[in-house]
């Protein structure tokens, strides 16, 4: 589990630090870490992660894996101009 936190005054960062997130999505912290905002790493109560554990169960769904068509494009690349030539001039 990840609280983030921020200080209480914005200007000075060595004061109070106070809650802001709570999350246990390592993700979510993760782009708070990349703007400087404290992060603390706390073990999940055990509650809370039975309720976790149940929702991800009754609830997750795997992403399907779709595999990407290959473009021709060396094909088209080099395909003539079918236009007449009166229209080039």
């Amino acid at each position: 589990m990840f609280v983030v936190g921020e200080y209480a005054d914005a200007e000075d960062e060595t004061g109070e630090i106070v809650p802001l997130l709570v999350t246990l999505s390592y993700h979510e912290a993760a782009s708070y870490m990349e703007t400087d905002s404290p992060i603390f790493n706390l073990p999940i109560p055990g509650e809370i992660q039975l309720w976790v554990g149940q929702y991800v169960l009754d609830n997750y769904r795997p992403v399907e894996k779709k595999k990407r068509k290959r473009q021709r494009w060396q094909q088209d690349a080099w395909v003539r101009n079918k236009r007449p030539l009166g229209e080039y001039r």
